[in-house]
């Protein structure tokens, strides 16, 4: 005769494991370190990284974006619709599908974390979310913990103080495989994300740069030569315009900071169809492929007007002068500190030296946050 116990027992845990689920579902206890929201309170594991249960409400909606958050990346298998939900409110969202109680494959979660990484790099607040905002969500964040090089136990450290974590053998078997095979990047110092440690540790560099700039508006003034392109004139905004790293992120910081938020939007999406239309013509081939292979002008031109006309880029300012004369000063005054430049801000970025491959962007590519995308590629590869 079969004894009923242990299976008495299951089905006991189970209804138990149901009735908690659905207890879960209709009320939301925030963890003790939690925002004080009154609505929808996240917990915020860093100043730009925040998770919680997944929001099913248009208040949930308006109460996220209170908090400044402003992407969401969504674990829920079981609420295909909420993704779009999420889009149509205006959250820019990664879905990675894992449904209940079960794990992701690596190289999806691999996916998924280089598009957080990316979204943190570009400043944004990002919340995670599953259902409930404890096993898949305490998943993907104990990875990400490991890929920012913590290690397992300081990332054990950080989940303790949350409500997310693993919470069967499955999951944690995952996080065990992605912290010995993950293709993590290593950051000078174990960190979260790129914050605001990271921006004023680049500050000199930006502003090494702009003397830079200032310096080769003295030599242009010294030809007596008038630099008007982007400003009465526009044909370089039509031609090719190769970025070294230190000129891409002076770009996008101006970007970020010197255009209104409706305007910037309008250059992001130009500039995002420019990276279309580059890809387009490249065909295949190799290498970096810029707006003059294209009908597409630069998504900075408005009204036959630069918009960042006193941050241009350097080779902008240079437009239009004789041949000689640009060797020279790209020679002489421009190519070995921008290279010096470029390799600092990487070795502050990775606490590696770059390789011989010099790093170049376009312009759509950087005002698009395409460049970031790009520059993890690399990093990856190069390990």
């Amino acid at each position: 005769m079969i004894d009923p116990r242990p299976l008495i027992t299951r089905i006991r845990t189970s209804a138990s494991h149901i009735a908690s689920s659905m207890l879960q579902a209709v009320s939301y206890t925030a963890p003790p370190s939690a925002s004080d929201h009154p609505s929808f309170p996240v917990h915020w594991v860093s100043s730009r990284l925040a998770l919680g249960p997944a929001p099913s409400t248009q208040r949930h909606f308006t109460a996220i974006k209170e908090q400044k958050i402003s992407c969401i990346l969504n674990l829920c298998a079981e609420m295909k619709e909420l993704p779009a939900l999420e889009e149509k409110a205006g959250f820019e969202v990664y879905f990675l599908p894992i449904e209940d109680e079960e794990a992701p494959e690596l190289e999806q979660l691999d996916k998924a974390l280089d598009w957080l990484d990316e979204q943190l790099f570009l400043g944004k607040h990002v919340y995670i979310h599953c259902r409930h905002g404890i096993g898949r969500t305490g998943t993907v964040l104990n990875a990400y913990l490991l890929r920012r090089g913590l290690g397992h136990k300081r990332a054990a450290k950080v989940l303790h103080k949350l409500r997310a974590e693993p919470t069967n053998f499955t999951q944690w078997r995952t996080v065990r495989k992605y912290g010995a095979q993950n293709a993590q990047l290593k950051i000078k110092t174990p960190t979260l994300e790129f914050g605001e440690d990271t921006a004023m540790s680049l500050e000199p560099f930006l502003t090494d740069y702009h003397h830079l700039q200032e310096s080769i508006d003295d030599q242009l003034q010294l030809h007596q030569i008038d630099s008007l392109c982007g400003k009465l004139d526009n044909a370089c905004c039509h031609t090719c315009v190769p970025l070294t790293l230190i000129e891409s992120l002076a770009l996008a910081t101006h970007l970020n900071t010197s255009i209104p938020s409706a305007a910037r939007a309008d250059i992001i999406e130009r500039a995002a169809e420019a990276v279309r239309h580059e890809k387009e013509n490249a065909e295949g081939l190799s290498g970096t492929f810029c707006l003059y292979n294209t009908s597409i002008c630069c998504p900075l031109l408005k009204d036959g007007t630069c918009l960042l006309y006193e941050y241009r880029p350097l080779r902008c300012r240079l437009f239009g002068i004789t041949p000689e004369l640009d060797s020279k000063i790209w020679e002489d005054i421009l190519h070995s500190p921008l290279e010096h430049l470029s390799s600092q801000v990487y070795l502050t970025l990775t606490s590696t030296l770059p390789d011989h491959t010099t790093l170049m962007f376009t312009i759509p590519e950087v005002l698009s946050g395409k460049y970031v995308q790009r520059l993890f590629s690399f990093l990856k590869a190069a390990k």
